[in-house]
């Protein structure tokens, strides 16, 4: 089961969970492209709930997801005109050091490729205790 939490945003932990975690510099992708891109992505998981359903649903979704990734993804690396701090070797340093830092007391950190303009990260939550939660319920 899930654990629900909540900060300034709403948080879901499945415990003992990999996750494949994409962060990207403010700016590397026009509001505007985002926005569409997520609109499309919308439209198409309603197009696909009116043509499947059951294993075959779940299968288009996923292909789907993947489409819409390789989507965002060639828009990050096709970064003309996006910031490129993390081509800068200081501040990529920082990144890849803070990354570090975290494994293993928060996660443990398989892999990750850091690019000028975002980085993608995979971890996971293997045997990672979780801190007690404070009086009030909220992190």
């Amino acid at each position: 089961m899930a654990d629900f939490f909540q900060r300034n945003l709403p948080h879901y932990h499945q415990p003992n969970a990999t996750y494949f975690i994409t962060f990207r510099l403010a700016g590397s992708l026009p509001v505007e492209i985002w926005k569409n891109l997520k609109e499309e992505y919308e439209q198409e998981k309603r197009n696909l709930a009116t043509r499947h359903s059951g294993a075959k649903l779940q299968e288009e979704r996923y292909n789907l997801q993947k489409r819409h990734f390789a989507r965002f993804d060639a828009l990050l690396e096709n970064d003309e005109g996006s910031p490129r701090w993390l081509a800068e070797p200081q501040l990529a340093d920082i990144v890849q050091r803070e990354l570090h830092t975290l494994s293993p007391e928060h996660y443990n950190l398989h892999s990750y490729c850091l690019m000028p303009n975002h980085c993608h990260l995979l971890i996971n939550q293997q045997d990672i205790q979780e801190p007690p939660l404070p009086i009030d319920g909220k992190h």
